[in-house]
């Protein structure tokens, strides 16, 4: 039994050295954490879902088969995690579950913890909507008391068609996301990410 929990005692102790003491060294020097990926046994997108990386996500086409491994474990996981909700008759299809989810692991791929704390939920309109947060028509929005992300369907898609302008409001709200998820936690990655938005 004492060796037992010797053992135990053991592994606390280098599991509390590692990220309280190693971690945050490491990531203070070289501004990232000290692993990222680690998927024993990763999810897999069904063959038509990877099409539609393909054919309508640029990022994903730039990357390594490892890091394509990768990236279709989080966007599964992205898509098992957060509920899509459509308004105004508006169906959920497969193409919008993975162009937001793509979009919301293309910000975070380089950051070990992945996913938002801060949303539980994605809402969909087919246009724009009106928000009762200010009263006034939204292209999309953050509602960080609601712990939803929304968007008009029809903006998010010209945030990607339309490739010149530098207007991507999928990007844009999940930016706000990431932010004030990188305001309310500790973790090594929005530690880094706090560190360098205020360069």
């Amino acid at each position: 039994m004492q060796y037992i929990l010797f053992f135990l005692g053991f592994l606390f102790f280098i599991f509390f050295t590692y990220n309280v003491v190693i971690e945050p060294i490491y990531a203070f020097f070289f501004r990232k954490p000290i692993y990222v990926h680690f998927y024993p046994f990763p999810k897999r997108l069904t063959l038509k879902q990877v099409e539609i990386l393909k054919n309508e996500f640029d990022f994903y086409n730039k990357l390594t088969l490892k890091q394509k491994v990768y990236f279709e474990h989080r966007v599964t996981t992205f898509i098992q995690k957060y509920p899509f909700y459509g308004n105004e008759h508006l169906a959920i299809t497969d193409q919008m579950r993975i162009l937001i989810a793509a979009t919301a692991i293309m910000l975070t791929f380089g950051m070990r913890n992945y996913l938002f704390t801060v949303i539980d939920k994605v809402v969909l309109y087919p246009d724009v909507y009106y928000s009762k947060v200010n009263n006034d028509y939204h292209k999309g929005e953050f509602n960080p008391r609601m712990k939803a992300i929304v968007f008009s369907w029809k903006h998010f898609l010209e945030g990607y068609q339309i490739s010149n302008d530098n207007l991507n409001l999928g990007l844009h709200e999940f930016g706000h996301v990431l932010h004030f998820q990188g305001l309310k936690s500790t973790d090594t990655s929005a530690t880094i990410f706090q560190l360098l938005m205020k360069k």
